[in-house]
């Protein structure tokens, strides 16, 4: 894969959490939810723009046991910029799948495995209101549902 030779994180419109050992990130444009393993988020904090993708190879290495740490970094950025948390865009595809990074990983590395896991949360809207429905006229009579069509749930899409 060809790399942004200095990767940088998006921050705008987003909001971050950080936990023991994951960040999770809520996208205010997408409405997506990401978790971020430990190691997936010690790339995205090293994509500041400013350290270059070997640093942060160097950097990934010494925290983490593994064999390839490179694989590992560029399979992070890859993840990253598919999510839309890396501003920076990729030049080429990965040349090799994911599964057979998988495959040629050994044990230790497996542990230091990036990964970003990500969801389409609902709505601040759709999440806040009660639109139970047996019909759509129920969905047209109540005033704060935000759709006019009772959806095979029981809620108005």
């Amino acid at each position: 894969m060809s790399l942004n030779p200095t990767p940088k994180a998006r921050v705008e419109n987003l909001v971050v959490q950080e936990l023991q050992d994951e960040v999770l990130i809520y996208d205010l444009v997408t409405n997506q939810a990401h978790c971020l393993n430990a190691s997936a988020a010690f790339v995205w904090k090293n994509c500041d723009g400013h350290t270059s993708h070997d640093q942060i190879v160097s950097a990934f290495a010494a925290n983490w046991s593994c064999d390839s740490p490179r694989d590992l970094v560029e399979h992070a950025i890859e993840q990253l910029h598919e999510s839309h948390l890396i501003q920076s865009p990729q030049i080429t595809s990965r040349s090799s799948s994911r599964r057979q990074l998988l495959k040629n990983l050994g044990l230790a590395s497996a542990a230091a495995l990036p990964l970003v896991q990500s969801l389409v949360a609902p709505k601040a809207l759709y999440a806040s209101v009660n639109c139970a429905c047996v019909s759509n006229a129920d969905c047209i009579v109540q005033t704060s549902c935000p759709a006019m069509t009772c959806g095979p749930s029981g809620q108005c899409v």
